[in-house]
C-alpha cells in the first residue's frame, strides 16, 4: 500500500462534491419557484462552466422531477421554427404511389393482375441443385423419375414449372436418360465457362 496520496485527485473530488450539492441546492429551489434574483445567480452559476450544467440535467433526470425541467426550459428558451404545412393533395399522391407500388408487390402471391399479366408457365413449382466435386459422380433420380449422372466437378439446376422441366447445367457434363412426361416438354441450357 502506497502513503502517496495526489493531491489534484482529492481537490477534483471535492470539486464535483461541491458541484453535485449545488446542484441540488438549485434543483429544491427550483421545486419551489425561484425569485428574480435567484433565477440570475442561477444562470451565472451555469454560465460558469458546462459541467454546472450537465450536473444540474443528472441530477433532474435521477430525481425524475419533469416539472423542474420544464422550468429550467424557461432559463434557456430555444428559437421559434415554423414547421411549413403540406398541402394534402400531396399526401394523398405520396399514398396513391404506395398503395400502387404494395400492389405490384403482392400481385403475384395474390393473382392480381393489374399492370401485367402473369405468365403461368413461367411460375417456378420446384428448384433443384446438385453439384460434384472433382473426382466425383454422381447418379441422381428426379421426382419425375428422369435420372441423371453428373460427372467430376459438375453444377446443374433443375426448374420444375407447370408445363415444363429446365435443366440447366452450370458447370461440368452431365448423361439424361428423360423419363416422358407429356404434360411437361424438356429445356436444356448450358452455361459455357468464360
Amino acid at each position: 500500500m502506497s502513503n502517496v496520496h495526489h493531491i489534484s485527485e482529492r481537490n477534483n473530488k471535492a470539486v464535483e462534491d461541491a458541484r453535485l450539492d449545488c446542484a441540488s441546492e438549485w434543483l429544491a429551489k427550483l421545486d419551489r419557484g425561484l425569485t428574480k434574483p435567484e433565477k440570475d445567480a442561477l444562470q451565472l452559476w451555469l454560465a460558469q462552466s458546462y459541467k454546472n450544467v450537465e450536473v444540474l440535467l443528472e441530477v433532474a433526470h435521477l430525481w425524475d422531477k419533469m416539472g423542474e425541467l420544464s422550468r429550467l426550459s424557461d432559463l434557456f428558451p430555444q428559437s421559434q421554427s415554423r414547421q411549413k404545412r403540406l398541402p394534402v393533395w400531396l399526401g394523398a399522391t405520396a399514398a396513391s404511389v404506395l398503395l400502387a407500388v404494395a400492389l405490384s408487390f403482392f400481385q403475384e402471391a395474390f393473382n392480381f393482375s393489374f399492370f401485367y399479366p402473369v405468365n403461368q408457365s413461367a411460375v417456378v413449382a420446384k428448384q433443384l441443385n446438385f453439384q460434384t466435386g472433382v473426382g466425383e459422380s454422381k447418379d441422381i433420380i428426379l421426382p419425375d423419375k428422369s435420372e441423371i449422372t453428373l460427372n467430376t466437378n459438375s453444377f446443374v439446376q433443375i426448374r420444375y414449372t407447370r408445363d415444363s422441366r429446365v435443366i440447366n447445367l452450370l458447370r461440368g457434363e452431365i448423361h439424361i436418360n428423360v423419363a416422358h412426361d407429356k404434360t411437361r416438354r424438356l429445356m436444356l441450357k448450358w452455361v459455357k465457362n468464360k
